[in-house]
């Protein structure tokens, strides 16, 4: 799963390929993006509940947000350093860093509302904790403590109740110089490996012991004296999944040589057979209705989720958003959306909270004193 768009999307939509390669998949379009809130890339997919997490650049800062089916959002996490979450989706269990800390949640956070301060903590505060990622196996949990030129990987027991730091194993350390720079940027476990990337330019595969520590370790993919980079990877069965410059490559974690694999060309001149914004089905013609609504914008037809407010995801103009009563605001399609005039409110923006007065076809919402 990855979020991508073509040349003259106006969204990005939610991919997928077989992970033995293949046609690319369209799943879903990602709705709701406004001019100062834009979905970047994928943060979070999980497989068994379907949620999904998307990291979104919103004004001067990051945050990550949970994607409703109506094209809405809901889980609301704003830039924290270091913060990552893990889901156990068996147990609906949730650990995650914050603060310096280690927490279990007993539920799987979805809601703006849900509180992610009320955690059992596994661990206390980490000396140095700087930027971080987790990543479970099993039952060992896993944490990133990567510094400038100073990045380790500890290993410890999810099951852990408000341990203290020194009781993680030191898997590896990898330090760096003034010379050769070395700055972890992500990692992924497997039984017996650790996977990690120095910026953007080399991937390497560590091998640890059961008892902890260093066994040996190898480069699986370097990219040093080229122009790509490495933009994103994931372990799975034996093999690591990673993006680089467009493309998304697959290489085997147990072979002695092993060589990438290409599963999508994005550079590749042919298009692909993409369902239009929202569309579904093999034919490319379901728009589930009344939950989503039928738009034409220059030509091409978008299936557009409905919200709660009645009013589509986006708009075009005021007519899709009860006028006279609400209005169509933004810069440009698709950061347009539905709001209620001046002291409206409610489902179709008709309610009032006071009198009402009209003029020239226009009404005006006086509120009660």
């Amino acid at each position: 799963m990855f979020l991508a768009s073509y040349s003259g999307d106006l969204m990005k939509s939610l991919y997928s390929i077989p992970i033995n390669g293949g046609s690319i998949q369209y799943e879903y379009s990602i709705f709701g993006d406004q001019f100062y809130s834009t979905a970047q890339y994928l943060y979070k997919y999980l497989s068994t509940t379907k949620d999904l997490y998307i990291l979104k650049y919103e004004h001067h800062y990051a945050s990550i947000r949970n994607y409703l089916s109506d094209g809405s959002y809901g889980l609301y996490i704003a830039a924290m350093y270091p913060f990552d979450f893990e889901v156990v989706e068996s147990e609906k269990k949730t650990y995650l860093t914050n603060n310096g800390k280690i927490f279990q949640l007993d539920f799987i956070p979805t809601k703006e509302t849900d509180n992610l301060d009320n955690g059992t903590v596994v661990y206390t505060s980490i000396p140095g904790f700087y930027s971080s990622g987790l990543a479970i196996n099993n039952n060992n949990l896993f944490i990133q403590n990567a510094n400038y030129n100073n990045n380790q990987i500890l290993r410890g027991s999810r099951f852990c109740q408000s341990c203290s730091a020194s009781s993680l194993e030191l898997i590896l350390t990898e330090v760096g110089t003034p010379t050769s720079p070395f700055f972890m940027q992500g990692f992924d476990v497997s039984e017996n490996s650790v996977f990690y990337t120095n910026y953007t330019k080399s991937l390497y595969q560590m091998f640890y012991s059961i008892n902890g520590g260093p066994v040996s370790k190898r480069v699986l993919v370097d990219l040093q004296n080229t122009d790509k980079t490495i933009s994103a990877f994931v372990y799975y069965n034996d093999y690591i999944y990673y993006f680089s410059n467009n493309n998304l490559y697959r290489i085997s974690t147990i072979d002695q040589n092993p060589i990438s694999q290409i599963l999508f060309d994005g550079s590749k001149v042919s298009g692909d057979c993409i369902c239009s914004d929202g569309y579904s089905g093999p034919n490319c013609d379901q728009c589930k209705q009344p939950e989503n609504t039928i738009r034409w914008y220059n030509g091409k037809p978008s299936c557009v989720p409905i919200q709660k407010s009645g009013f589509p995801v986006s708009c075009v103009g005021d007519y899709e958003c009860g006028m006279p009563y609400g209005s169509c605001n933004g810069p440009q399609y698709p950061h347009k959306t539905c709001s209620c005039n001046s002291y409206f409110f409610g489902t179709g923006c008709q309610q009032c909270n006071g009198t009402i007065s009209w003029s020239n076809g226009i009404p005006t919402c006086t509120p009660l004193p």
